[in-house]
């Protein structure tokens, strides 16, 4: 497990807010949907003692990975409010891009997807060369 900062004032940074989406890798098998709800509802609990809005979740159940979108200041504010509140700190962390204040707002026009991209081989015909950018 990772190590986490402890809280002081310190951690709530001033400034603007960025959308982050972090990832709990826990192993198939070791996680239900219960569970990650009762994590949420104590994040929830936790997000305005460290300044940070947990907005939504999402559990792949067939590999227990959960993903959480959160409203902060930086990263280290919402890894020491998943650490107060259960314990779980994200094994890795990704800044969005996206409308804060609609996503804080509940919009329902925010969408936590995940895509797993995997390399295919495609037959000599279809392969074509590849080309720079400019």
């Amino acid at each position: 497990m990772a190590a986490v900062a402890k809280y002081s004032k310190n951690n709530l940074k001033k400034g603007p807010k960025k959308l982050y989406r972090d990832v709990h890798h826990l192993g198939a098998g070791k996680v239900t949907a219960k569970d990650v709800e009762a994590a949420h509802q104590k994040d929830l609990s936790f997000q305005n003692k460290y300044g940070v809005k947990f907005v939504k979740y999402r559990l792949d159940e067939s590999r227990a990975d959960i993903y959480c979108l959160v409203s902060s200041n930086g990263t280290q504010p919402f890894v020491n409010a998943h650490a107060g509140a259960h314990g779980l700190i994200p094994d890795s962390i990704y800044e969005m891009k996206g409308d804060v204040e609609a996503a804080e707002k509940g919009s329902n026009d925010l969408y936590l997807d995940m895509h797993r991209l995997v390399r295919v081989m495609l037959p000599p015909k279809m392969q074509r060369p590849l080309t720079k950018r400019t």
